[in-house]
């Protein structure tokens, strides 16, 4: 099973609709978000257009409150405060906004890996067998905008930039 990773998306709803509708193509049931989506508005959009499973870690410009009322409307949708953990046959993952979390979560020695946002750089690494994926910035603010596509039975990593989705 694949999953797409996004993170700080920051409104952008041009690279949102990319990368969607490049999931969409590629049959990805679940987006894991690392957080700062920013506003409600956009998290209504981006559940519009995607009808799978959508899991949301808030960063450090989302208000939780503010995001979980999409959960009124939408019950594929998750909010998580501080740290998602979704638990699958191929080993469980987590995922938060900031990295120094993500590698505290890593010390725990309980997922396959670990997501995270809030530096806006692309960013894999691994600590004995967890990994810990940074997707970037799919907003394209201080980076060049991207996201990930995680495959929990390979445990491999795939950056897509936006900008060969155009």
């Amino acid at each position: 099973m694949k999953i797409a990773v996004f993170s700080d998306t920051h409104d952008n709803s041009a690279n949102i609709t990319l990368a969607i509708s490049h999931i969409k193509k590629l049959g990805i049931p679940c987006i894991i978000h690392c957080g700062d989506v920013c506003n409600y508005d956009t998290l209504f959009e981006m559940q519009k257009n995607f009808t799978g499973y959508i899991h949301i870690a808030c960063g450090n410009n989302d208000i939780h409150e503010e995001l979980q009322r999409i959960r009124k409307t939408n019950k594929n949708v998750y909010i998580y405060e501080k740290i998602g953990i979704l638990k699958h046959s191929f080993g469980d993952i987590a995922w938060c906004h900031y990295p120094k979390l993500a590698y505290q979560l890593a010390h725990e020695k309980k997922y396959q890996a670990i997501f995270y946002g809030h530096t806006h750089t692309p960013w894999e690494k691994k600590i004995d067998d967890i990994k810990i994926i940074n997707p970037g910035t799919l907003g394209g603010i201080f980076s060049k905008p991207t996201f990930a596509i995680y495959d929990l039975a390979s445990k491999k990593a795939e950056l897509i930039f936006i900008e060969n989705l155009l």
